[in-house]
């Protein structure tokens, strides 16, 4: 069988994944070791432990940092997002469901803030330009109806009343 070279392991050891671990005597060897290596051997692992506790508190640091750029750039995906599905729709359907959600007839100022609400973006430089665009397509629409001096309504509600 050619390929890679298996190897067995030992019953009972960790697998090392490449790493050569120093050289740690067993608790049933230490009451062997001389008192100046037991000593030596004593500051090597307070110093390892230290270390490794700097690591640790490194780490967690980072952890937070990247916590807190995911939950910006998820705050930052929700502005960015068109509210229920309105990216494909045009401006007068969404500008019906508006008005159908209200049920009553709305002033245009009132259904710009809500169309904004929603993530619909007039074209328009000015409020005054988006303004106007808005009234020529609500003009164009025949789901939208004008029934007074900038008030809008569903074109249903005048066939049913």
């Amino acid at each position: 069988m050619a390929g890679r070279k298996r190897t067995r392991r030992r019953p009972g050891r960790a697998p090392t994944n490449g790493k050569v671990r120093p050289s740690v005597p067993i608790a049933h060897q230490l009451h062997q070791l001389p008192p100046d290596q037991l000593r030596q051997f004593a500051a090597t692992t307070t110093a390892e432990i230290e270390r490794l506790k700097t690591q640790v508190k490194q780490t967690a640091a980072t952890i937070d940092d990247l916590q807190q750029v995911l939950h910006l750039i998820a705050r930052l995906e929700l502005q960015r997002q068109p509210g229920r599905g309105t990216e494909r729709l045009p401006h007068a359907q969404v500008a019906a469901d508006v008005l159908g959600a209200m049920g009553r007839p709305m002033r245009l100022r009132e259904l710009l803030d809500a169309l904004a609400g929603r993530g619909v973006v007039i074209a328009g430089k000015t409020p005054r330009i988006q303004k106007s665009n808005l009234i020529i397509t609500l003009g164009r629409s025949p789901l939208v109806r004008r029934v007074g001096r900038g008030l809008y309504a569903l074109a249903e509600w005048r066939q049913s009343a």
